[in-house]
């Protein structure tokens, strides 16, 4: 019985480095899958342009498929580094100008001046920190007050360039297997203790 018992306070001390890590990748991936709303990735809300961005966001949305009749393009693409990957349109319903973020993908290597019934699934961004220098520069070409223009528009970015099915892909594997490792240590430590239990 001693040896038994000796051996499984063992198995626990050397397993104790494993259950550890394995503690913090549970914290750190189920908080990212809190994070970004990961069940919200797979079932994003339908979502039509004559509707309020922001109400939908803070209905707790995060991500849409978007429809959209007609979007004008506001003379600025979004790029990283020299490249360009994609380009910012805008709409006007129920006096507000909504922006969105569209990729190359979708409105193709030319931006068109207006494009109609585009579909495409985005990521509502609030607060986002080229909003506000598009809107600057929007406000310039349109020789308006700075103030004046982002007090009719939406603070709600609807970017096609922030959805990334692949990463949520990703992380949602990483939490399968994640939960499949919790168990399998669960099902060991009471395995073991069950053998214990019963040498003794």
């Amino acid at each position: 019985m001693k040896t038994y018992r000796k051996r499984y306070i063992n198995q626990l001390k050397n397993f104790r480095k494993y259950y550890l890590l394995l503690i913090i990748f549970s914290i750190i991936i189920f908080a990212l899958c809190i994070h970004i709303s990961i069940f919200q990735c797979f079932s994003p809300f339908e979502y039509k342009n004559t509707m309020s961005a922001n109400n939908t966001y803070e209905m707790g949305t995060r991500y849409v498929d978007c429809s959209a009749d007609t979007l004008y393009y506001t003379g600025y693409d979004y790029t990283k580094g020299s490249t360009v990957k994609g380009y910012y349109y805008y709409s006007l319903n129920n006096e507000t100008c909504t922006i969105y973020l569209l990729s190359k993908k979708t409105v193709g290597s030319q931006p068109a001046l207006i494009i109609s019934d585009v579909f495409f699934t985005g990521k509502l961004v609030k607060n986002d920190s080229n909003l506000n220098n598009l809107l600057k520069y929007m406000s310039h070409d349109l020789k308006w007050n700075y103030n004046g223009i982002q007090k009719f528009s939406s603070d709600i970015i609807i970017s096609e360039c922030d959805y990334n099915i692949m990463l949520y892909v990703i992380i949602s594997t990483l939490a399968i297997i994640i939960i499949i490792a919790d168990a399998e240590f669960i099902i060991f430590i009471f395995i073991n203790k069950k053998h214990f239990l019963r040498k003794k």
